[in-house]
């Protein structure tokens, strides 16, 4: 599936935490409470960071879609 590849390349483009964090909430299915003790981070900046987060990742796939139509 052509989507789920640009997902994989846009996630490889995120940073290392971002990656990290994206993977504890969506794959593993941690709550939001669980990350933040895990992290040492507080719920409300996590929340916040993901959202940013999944931001970045629509920016990322948005310029993927745009690389490939050059």
């Amino acid at each position: 599936d052509p989507r789920h590849a640009m997902l994989e390349i846009a996630i490889r483009r995120l940073k290392k935490d971002e990656r990290l964090l994206l993977s504890m909430r969506y794959a593993d299915g941690l709550s939001m409470r669980e990350i933040a003790f895990v992290t040492g981070q507080k719920e409300g900046n996590l929340a916040v960071r993901l959202l940013r987060i999944r931001e970045r990742l629509k920016n990322i796939i948005k310029e993927i879609e745009h690389e490939s139509q050059l």
